[in-house]
C-alpha cells in the first residue's frame, strides 16, 4: 500500500514538471504570434545545437518545396531574416530549448520585386489582346502567356508558406 501511495505521489510530482514546462513553452511562443511569424522550437542537450536545430527546422519548411531555377537564392534571401529569438534551459531536464523566428511581412516583401516584371508583362499581353481586334494578333499573345504564368506559380508556393492565410500575391 505504501509502495502505491508512494509511487502515486512520484507520478503527480513529474506529471506537475512536466505541465510546468508546456506552460513555460506556451508563454514563451505566445510572445510571436502566428499571424506574425512562422516559429519553430528544438531542444538539444547542446546550447549551441539547440539553436541550429531549430533553425534548420525552419530552412526544411521551404525544402518540401518544389525546386525551381532561382528558388534557392530566393530562398537563402529570405531565410536570412529567420533568427532564433530565444533560447533557456530546463532545469528539470537540462535540456536546452530554442525559438527560431521568421517575420512573415519582411519575408514576403523579398517576393515582391520578383513578381512585378511578371505582373507588368502579364498586364501588357493582357492588354494587348483586348485591345487588339485581328485573332490571330491577340493568339500569338495569348501563347506567350503560359511561361509567365508557370514562373508566377513558382512564386506562389513560396508566398503561401509565408502567407498567414495561405493566399498567393
Amino acid at each position: 500500500m505504501k509502495r502505491v501511495l508512494l509511487l502515486s505521489a512520484v507520478c503527480a510530482l513529474m506529471c506537475a514538471c512536466t505541465m510546468s514546462n508546456k506552460n513555460l513553452l506556451s508563454e514563451k511562443i505566445a510572445k510571436y504570434p502566428a499571424d506574425k511569424y512562422i516559429t519553430k522550437i528544438a531542444s538539444d542537450a547542446d546550447k549551441k545545437t539547440a539553436k541550429a536545430t531549430a533553425l534548420a527546422e525552419l530552412k526544411t519548411l521551404f525544402a518540401s518545396l518544389p525546386q525551381y531555377q532561382g528558388s534557392a537564392l530566393r530562398r537563402e534571401t529570405i531565410l536570412s531574416n529567420a533568427y532564433t529569438a530565444q533560447w533557456w534551459k530546463d532545469k528539470n531536464t537540462g535540456k536546452y530549448y530554442a525559438i527560431a523566428v521568421l517575420e512573415r511581412e519582411p519575408a514576403m516583401q523579398v517576393l515582391a520585386p520578383y513578381y512585378q516584371p511578371i505582373d507588368s508583362s502579364l498586364g501588357a499581353l493582357q492588354s494587348k489582346i483586348t485591345a487588339e481586334p485581328d485573332k490571330f494578333v491577340r493568339l500569338k499573345n495569348a501563347v506567350l502567356m503560359p511561361p509567365l504564368l508557370k514562373q508566377r506559380e513558382e512564386l506562389d508556393s513560396e508566398y503561401r508558406l509565408l502567407s498567414f492565410s495561405s493566399s498567393a500575391f
